[in-house]
């Protein structure tokens, strides 16, 4: 048994996004890297291949798609399901497995693997505490804080679901009603789950982290919502010792030299 973590790739618009994307992702396989358990497969899914990120994580299984690209905000959630599809059908073949959408800007807890093996319920577990992360400023926050609502009604990198061959889809059809699509909304992934007779559980820790004002999280850029005084917000909110905390997640090091890094200086907030 395994955790398969499912990490799309949005398409850059130019060279200098492209770096961002591909600097961001090897932010998050460092996150992936660091589980304290082994018991997992990382694939990521694109137009165009993030050249550092895999060669710093040989290990991660790289597909690439050649589609054409979405060209407007409103096209990138069909295009993030499209890709995570090209990564289900990867890896049916070894089901059962636990599966995890994780975007590829997002961090996870270094005993996420560990605990969900460990526990392992043959229905698949949740994120409902987590943090939100500001690239910019390095400040990290308690969600729920950030926002009122539990992490998983906010991030989509938080549910963590066991799945049978028969769970993923069996065709193209928009009108697929396979558990893996039923889990693709993570708004709706405790209520879907429970209508399937899949009853998942929390993880008894912050399970993962948000990272926003990066430049390419899609969700946080085109809903309003979401970004409305979130700066403010984590500002206020952030724990007075970031770095262990990060530490749990992934590289600080490594996440601060990332954030410093040309491309990233001149996104707003």
């Amino acid at each position: 048994m395994q955790v398969v973590f499912a990490i799309p790739l949005k398409c850059p618009q130019n060279e200098e996004e492209r770096l961002r994307i591909d600097l961001l992702l090897e932010l998050t396989l460092e996150s992936v890297a660091r589980q304290t358990s082994r018991d997992y497969m990382a694939v990521v899914c694109g137009h165009v291949r993030p050249e550092r990120a895999l060669a710093r994580h040989p290990n991660v299984i790289w597909l690439e798609v050649t589609y054409t690209p979405p060209t407007s905000s409103q096209e990138f959630r069909a295009d993030k399901h499209r890709k995570r599809l090209v990564i289900a059908r990867h890896v049916q073949h070894l089901a059962p497995l636990y599966y995890m959408a994780l975007d590829a800007d997002d961090l996870i807890h270094r005993k996420c693997v560990e605990h969900v093996l460990t526990k392992s319920n043959n229905a698949g577990f949740y994120v409902n505490e987590g943090y939100a992360l500001d690239f910019r400023s390095g400040f990290i926050a308690p969600i729920p804080g950030v926002w009122n609502s539990p992490f998983h009604k906010i991030c989509g990198s938080s549910g963590i679901v066991y799945l049978e061959p028969q769970d993923f889809p069996q065709g193209d059809g928009e009108n697929d009603t396979s558990l893996f699509t039923k889990t693709q909304s993570h708004t709706r992934l405790l209520d879907n789950t429970t209508k399937s007779n899949r009853i998942l559980a929390p993880l008894p820790f912050r399970g993962a982290v948000y990272v926003v004002n990066n430049g390419i999280n899609i969700s946080y850029e085109i809903i309003g919502e979401k970004r409305m005084h979130v700066v403010q917000r984590i500002t206020e909110l952030r724990i007075p010792a970031s770095t262990p905390a990060l530490h749990r997640y992934t590289n600080p090091e490594l996440f601060n030299e990332i954030r410093k890094n040309p491309v990233f200086r001149n996104l707003g907030t």
